[in-house]
């Protein structure tokens, strides 16, 4: 998300993860945080998650939920989307992993320990 743009920027996975299988990651981006842009990693359990319906949860829904919680910390903005899967799931135990990392960046000046 943009320095006070609050737009969402969906960058799709390069390869599988790493050390699955023995696997190394696919092509590598670059990309340029500023301070209050967030990085937010979903597992693929939260996506394909489904209802009573099987229905999936979704990319589309995961957008959503990070959209309406722009404006909050990035501790209830994870709330939100694993509240929002909740909603949708109606409780059904989760098969896969439903693992999700928020981060925020506090300032674009690196700091190095002293020694």
């Amino acid at each position: 998300m943009g320095l006070g743009k609050k737009e969402l920027l969906y960058l799709p996975k390069t390869g599988d993860a790493i050390g699955l299988n023995g696997s190394k990651p696919g092509a590598m981006e670059k990309r340029i945080l500023n301070s209050r842009d967030r990085l937010i990693v979903c597992s693929p359990g939260i996506v394909r998650a489904m209802n009573l319906e099987d229905e999936l949860f979704g990319q589309h829904r995961v957008m959503q939920a990070l959209r309406n919680s722009t404006s909050k910390s990035v501790h209830e903005m994870r709330n939100e989307l694993l509240f929002q899967l909740e909603q949708f799931t109606g409780g059904i135990e989760a098969k896969r992993d439903r693992s999700i990392i928020v981060a925020e960046v506090k300032e674009r000046v690196l700091k190095l320990a002293k020694s």
